[in-house]
């Protein structure tokens, strides 16, 4: 595999859509042919196991953290989870991985693992950092794109650790007044901290209609690179397991994907085809996508 690409998606505070994107980015390299890894790294409250539901009690976050600690050299393709490996499941979890890319695969803490119990992994950032290294450079080998989503905490060693590994950062806020004036602090914090910030892209969540662009640049001191409408069909969509969301959303992640991933936009490709046949596909893996979870 010749693409290798290790994003790291950190929200400026909690809410403001980091994971939601992560996720459905993730889910959109997967259901466009490249194999992808998605890594929960949001040890307080990880979504994985609740939004996408891979689970094996053997191979989890911790576990893999703990066997790099034990200086171990740990086989890490075990830990890759995906739906084929689950086992067995219910019926009603059965007919939900059906939904899910074929192509996607999963790393994740325990959904019931307490933050109180989760491996102890010290203050020093540089051991961290380098525990993340390993399990990017483990992932490698095996994926194309591999993205990682994280709490939005700027004083957790794991947090920094991750964004010091990944080749690529994004930066995700929304227009609350409070995001938006916490950003450049945050992302000095982030700079003192070594983690690099040039070349990073900073994606604007939950856009209401005839915003001015201009203003939250001013305010954020940074470009905005992307931007996603405000959505009112995404709780609607999560609720039914469709993580990408409703259709203001989705079109938005296909545009994140085309600049940040490579991947031509499936509207685009849609275009390409129905020229190509005189008509409009309905055979592509997106549209069964959204026909089964919609």
């Amino acid at each position: 595999m010749n693409v290798k690409r290790t994003i790291g998606f950190f929200g400026i505070q909690p809410g403001v859509g980091a994971g939601s994107i992560a996720r459905a980015l993730s889910f959109y390299s997967a259901m466009n042919g490249k194999k992808t890894l998605y890594i929960d790294m949001d040890i307080r409250f990880p979504k994985a196991p609740y939004l996408i539901g891979y689970k094996d009690s053997r191979y989890t976050l911790e576990g893999l953290l703990e066997a790099l600690q034990s200086k171990e050299r740990p086989n890490m393709e075990p830990y890759f989870l995906h739906k084929s490996k689950m086992g067995q499941v219910s019926k009603q979890l059965a007919e939900h991985f059906k939904k899910l890319p074929d192509l996607l695969y999963v790393l994740s803490p325990s959904a019931d693992l307490g933050f109180e119990y989760f491996p102890t992994l010290g203050t020093d950032l540089n051991e961290i950092t380098d525990y993340m290294k390993k399990i990017v450079e483990g992932a490698k080998p095996f994926f194309e794109n591999i993205i990682f989503s994280m709490g939005s905490d700027p004083d957790e060693p794991l947090h920094l650790a991750i964004l010091r590994a990944c080749d690529q950062r994004v930066f995700v806020t929304d227009t609350s007044p409070s995001t938006v004036r916490l950003f450049p602090q945050r992302i000095k914090l982030l700079e003192n901290t070594g983690v690099p910030t040039d070349g990073a892209q900073v994606i604007l969540n939950k856009l209401p209609e005839k915003m001015d662009i201009d203003v939250f640049e001013e305010f954020l001191q940074r470009s905005v690179t992307y931007t996603v409408p405000y959505d009112p069909q995404m709780i609607t969509e999560v609720h039914k397991l469709n993580l990408l969301g409703g259709k203001s959303f989705e079109s938005a992640i296909g545009e994140i994907a085309e600049g940040l991933l490579g991947l031509e936009k499936e509207t685009k490709r849609r275009e390409a085809g129905s020229k190509k046949t005189g008509r409009v596909s309905l055979l592509s893996q997106f549209s069964l996508f959204r026909e089964k979870t919609v």
